[in-house]
């Protein structure tokens, strides 16, 4: 299609094909399997305590997310939910 001032339109060219290939190079450290710890007693009796704070601050926002209607709770929201479940900041002494 000839555009009426004679030259053709920009869009009507054709688009350059992808011919370049790039690599990526992985190391071998970030390909090492997690490393497993020690006493698997100590971190299975540890996993069982912050997997239960965890499901009560989980809840907690749940709770407030259906009750305030909002999908997405700021990150203001979420340190008021922190404070309801009687999260405190240690002060440091001097």
């Amino acid at each position: 299609m000839q555009a009426p001032w004679g030259t053709k339109p920009v869009w009507a060219a054709p688009l350059p094909l992808r011919t370049k290939t790039f690599t990526m190079r992985v190391s071998r450290k970030s390909r090492a399997k997690p490393t497993q710890p020690d006493d698997d007693e100590d971190q299975s009796a540890q996993d069982e305590g912050q997997s239960a704070e965890v499901l009560e601050f989980v809840t907690a926002i749940d709770e407030f997310k259906r009750k305030n209607q909002k999908p997405f709770p700021s990150w203001s929201e979420v340190l008021g939910v922190l404070r309801s479940l009687g999260w405190r900041r240690e002060r440091k002494s001097a």
